[in-house]
């Protein structure tokens, strides 16, 4: 019986590096997702940042936020490199944004992401408060604009928000 015992009393030196090596390759492989997973969740933030900041714009236009002082409420994106886009007052009721009228707020996107594609470019989108309607402007005549966003570092991981001229925005997946 004391034999048995003193044979097995422990790992030798190939079975420790085996454990080793497969512990060291399921860290190199979680740490790659990891990153994977940070880039997605900015990502998706972005994405649903910028819905949201359009539906804002549509909220403010509905409740004429402000006063009657302003003709509608809008959000303009291009794709300028600047990787920026603005929520302003429509003052002087031209439908676009311009020096007339006044920025409401300035968001800048996360370092990581960047604006991929803006269908049309530059999408000025304005809510006409008296009307209770929008006006995609610089698009020719379309009834749907696309603003897509990707992660700088993983091209293929991209989020399209899509807003019509009914009113939805949402998040394409």
């Amino acid at each position: 019986m004391k034999k048995f015992f003193a044979k097995n009393s422990g790992f030798n030196l190939p079975e420790l590096m085996i454990v080793i090596t497969i512990i060291a390759i399921i860290s190199v492989m979680a740490a790659a997702n990891l990153r994977d997973g940070r880039h997605r969740i900015a990502l998706d933030n972005q994405a649903a940042e910028f819905a949201q900041d359009l539906r804002q714009a549509q909220e403010w236009a509905l409740s004429l936020r402000g006063g009657a002082a302003a003709a509608g409420y809008g959000v303009y994106i291009e794709n300028d490199g600047l990787n920026k886009y603005i929520l302003y007052a429509d003052l002087n009721n031209n439908k676009v944004y311009d020096v007339g009228d006044a920025v409401q707020k300035s968001v800048s996107l996360n370092e990581a992401i960047e604006i991929a594609a803006l269908n049309p470019d530059p999408i000025d989108i304005n809510y006409l408060a008296a009307e209770s309607a929008m006006a995609i402007i610089n698009g020719g005549g379309t009834q749907t604009l696309e603003a897509v966003f990707r992660v700088k570092n993983a091209p293929a991981m991209t989020r399209a928000v899509a807003a019509n001229v009914a009113g939805l925005v949402y998040v394409e997946q």
